[in-house]
């Protein structure tokens, strides 16, 4: 139990006390400020230095006992960052690829799109992905050829393949690039689709043709 002097005393401490947890608050409140927006500064220096996609085309064609077919790409998710140095060497960063299978339509409409997603499985596969392992490059007068190695991911099976392309400066510091590729639905365990009771039907080899304009390349 307090004595009368000892509640004197409390009672003269609690001012003090309270006075320094506000000057603590204080002081700790200007580091936590200075240290939020540091993160978001690292954060936006991560995203603005993205390679962005501005734009694309791409198709799909092939064959089969009745016409040759063609459909076109609607939508590719693109992230990572590229880097070219003054000798035309190219280095690709954390670069993922994705086209929603569902992007994929046919000039033959809905039945042949049906046809497609079907081969890919599409309810358990929606994406087809591409991720790069390395990258060899060769200039070539004002453009670059780029031999590129990686994984690529049809129907829930991956595959090492190696693309050719053809790099191209544009003003700006954006570049093109185009190329194309050819492959057996058979490799990523797809069955190519047949139509009419199955007395049509595409062949197994499709050549993927592609031309991407990328911004933000970073100057190594």
């Amino acid at each position: 139990m307090l004595t009368a002097g000892e509640h004197h005393n409390s009672a003269q401490l609690r001012p003090i006390l309270l006075h320094q947890l506000i000057t603590q608050e204080h002081m700790r409140t200007p580091k936590l400020v200075t240290l939020f927006l540091l993160v978001l500064a690292v954060l936006s220096g991560v995203a603005s230095a993205q390679t962005q996609l501005k734009s694309f085309t791409m198709n799909v064609t092939g064959t089969s006992t009745l016409h040759e077919w063609e459909s076109g790409v609607n939508k590719i998710e693109w992230k990572g960052q590229i880097g070219l140095d003054a000798n035309k060497n190219l280095s690709l960063q954390q670069v993922e690829v994705k086209i929603p299978v569902e992007s994929i339509k046919s000039q033959h409409g809905k039945l042949m799109d049906g046809k497609t997603y079907e081969a890919f499985n599409n309810e358990k596969n929606p994406y087809i992905i591409f991720k790069p392992r390395k990258v060899v490059t060769k200039a070539s007068g004002a453009d670059v050829l780029l031999t590129i190695e990686g994984d690529l991911t049809m129907n829930g099976v991956t595959n090492v393949i190696m693309l050719s392309v053809t790099g191209k400066n544009l003003p700006g510091g954006d570049m093109r690039f185009s190329g194309s590729r050819s492959l057996k639905m058979t490799d990523y365990k797809m069955k190519p689709p047949t139509a009419m009771m199955g007395t049509v039907k595409v062949g197994d080899e499709v050549t993927v043709k592609f031309d991407l304009t990328l911004g933000k390349i970073i100057s190594l």
